[in-house]
């Protein structure tokens, strides 16, 4: 019986000494140093950072820049130099509150200092106070057309539009109308009749007639040109009132009052020159013949867009 209670006894000691010491902390484990990290190329780890921190610096603030934002985040492109209503100069400030500029590369580069108005002709390009806002460093595209024409297929566009990215139909690089009063492409990729689209290093004349704007000239009732009104109901354009005279041996033409033609010769011109031209933008009178998203002048009131065929 003493054995028994002898050997009860044990058992409950090493139990209890089991137990405690299952409830001894673990001893903790020896730190292990991390590992070291690898040296940037060319120089240890901070210099690393600071060459890429520089890199993406400078990257980053050159696609701001071609995307026309402010470097370090998205900003608001820069405000527009040029009004919608061709109003520049003193007195029409632009987006920015400076005096509105014209847009360089729309058919409408140079501002007037008469009437402040953008426009293409020598009163707003070539005249005492004129400004064209066109960059002259620009890339010479050649002098040849540089399509490749496909027979049958129109060749220009009805946007006026010409030259290097702006394909027609018929062609990679679009020309202009040869038989329209805009037949010459400057290197801005615009159709005009002027020397800057017609007589300048780049320029490309598709003209078969040479015609010329003249410009805005009042009228009368004495009528400035011998023949004519025909009236072209809905459908006249510059072109086709050109078109109406040449035919009948006319080498002047003149539209008026949104659907009037008329013709005439060297001796009309001559004889009402004096005195009676008037500002460019005074022939404000839409063409009813032309496609709705193009506005193209036919006169005014009492007032003639006059070409001329060389």
């Amino acid at each position: 019986m003493k054995v028994t209670s002898c050997l009860v006894a044990t058992v409950v000691v090493l139990a209890m000494m089991l137990t405690v010491r299952g409830q001894e902390p673990e001893p903790e484990a020896e730190p292990v140093a991390p590992p070291e990290a690898p040296a940037a190329h060319g120089g240890n780890l901070e210099e690393g950072m600071a060459e890429l921190s520089k890199f993406l610096s400078g990257f980053f603030g050159l696609f701001a820049g071609l995307g026309g934002l402010k470097p370090g985040g998205l900003g608001p492109v820069a405000p527009k130099k040029w009004r919608d209503d061709y109003r520049c100069g003193p007195g029409y400030p632009a987006e920015d509150g400076n005096p509105a500029e014209c847009d360089p590369d729309s058919i409408y580069p140079c501002c007037s200092p008469y009437g402040n108005w953008c426009g293409n002709t020598s009163d707003e390009c070539d005249c005492p106070g004129c400004t064209d806002y066109r960059d002259t460093d620009y890339r010479e595209k050649g002098s040849g057309s540089g399509t490749d024409a496909v027979e049958g297929e129109q060749t220009w566009r009805d946007d006026n539009r010409c030259g290097w990215g702006y394909p027609a139909d018929g062609a990679e690089e679009a020309e202009c109308n040869p038989n329209g009063v805009f037949a010459c492409c400057s290197p801005y990729g615009w159709c005009g009749v002027t020397p800057e689209y017609c007589d300048c290093p780049g320029c490309v004349d598709y003209g078969h007639y040479g015609v010329r704007n003249l410009g805005c000239f009042g009228d009368s009732k004495e009528r400035m040109m011998s023949h004519g009104p025909k009236i072209f109901r809905n459908t006249l354009t510059n072109d086709i009132c050109l078109d109406y005279c040449r035919e009948l041996g006319y080498a002047y033409a003149g539209t008026e009052y949104y659907e009037e033609c008329f013709c005439g010769t060297e001796e009309d011109f001559a004889r009402n020159l004096e005195g009676k031209e008037v500002l460019y933008e005074s022939c404000d009178t839409p063409c009813v013949g032309d496609d709705p998203t193009i506005t193209t002048m036919c006169g005014g009131t009492w007032k003639l867009s006059v070409f001329k065929e060389n």
